[in-house]
């Protein structure tokens, strides 16, 4: 992408000289691409210049110019960003939360991507299962495995779909925490509404039945996994072993 950015932003200019028609999809698709290159100031000056060119804000150039300053490590400039739009005119919808619940979780700001999550109700937004799935993710992986079992949990009950990638994350965070009780109310949720899972999946959970030493628990869990015929690995086996020696 070594020149990418630039080739958009000089064909952008040519149109700005022209007096050509230019509506919000010509600047996104600029911003874009100085998303791509990581010019976060470029795609930031090029947000504050749709305002002057009496282009109209949207939530697609939005998001994007929250991303590029996220992936930059510039999460302050982000969320301000976001906060100047939240009380201005702009309609923000999912993408922008999104984005900027990334940008604060990726950069450990957990209480802020937190209240993000929650503020989406606040503007009658629908969570989406791609906002708590990211979420679910980025908590996770910050080590904040309490809050990701909840979004996981708080998705069974809203009914919205979780894929693979952030179900496993928040049966591995609820693993590496041992609470064994959250992972079992999670994961028994997800596999009544017949959610994807693998073999990760299980063997995290059992991981977490055989740390509480709960090797009832444990039991069930191979045993539904024999029956869905999920391959179990070593470590599954190592630890199903492990937990009935310690119910022994």
């Amino acid at each position: 992408y070594g020149c990418t950015w630039q080739h958009a932003l000089g064909l952008l200019g040519v149109m700005l000289a022209q007096r050509l028609d230019i509506d919000s999809v010509n600047w996104n698709a600029t911003i874009s691409a100085c998303e791509m290159c990581s010019q976060w100031q470029q795609a930031l000056h090029l947000f504050g210049c749709m305002g002057q060119n009496r282009i109209g804000f949207d939530d697609v150039g939005l998001s994007t110019v929250i991303r590029a300053c996220g992936t930059s490590g510039q999460w302050e400039k982000a969320m301000h960003l976001f906060g100047v739009m939240m009380q201005g005119e702009l309609e923000l919808g999912s993408a922008a939360f999104r984005a900027a619940i990334c940008a604060c979780a990726k950069f450990g700001q957990f209480q802020k991507a937190t209240w993000l999550v929650g503020a989406m109700k606040h503007f009658e937004l629908e969570t989406n299962s791609v906002t708590v799935n990211a979420a679910i993710s980025v908590f996770a992986k910050g080590g904040h495995w309490e809050k990701a079992l909840q979004l996981a949990n708080a998705m069974a009950v809203d009914e919205l779909e979780s894929n693979t990638i952030s179900f496993n994350s928040a049966i591995g965070a609820g693993e590496k925490g041992s609470k064994w009780e959250m992972v079992s109310q999670v994961f028994s949720e997800r596999v009544k509404d017949k959610s994807e899972y693998n073999a990760v999946s299980f063997t995290s959970a059992i991981s977490a039945f055989e740390k509480g030493s709960r090797w009832e628990g444990a039991a069930r869990l191979f045993d539904v996994m024999m029956q869905n015929n999920v391959e179990s690995g070593t470590i599954a086996v190592n630890a199903m072993i492990s937990t009935c020696e310690r119910g022994s």
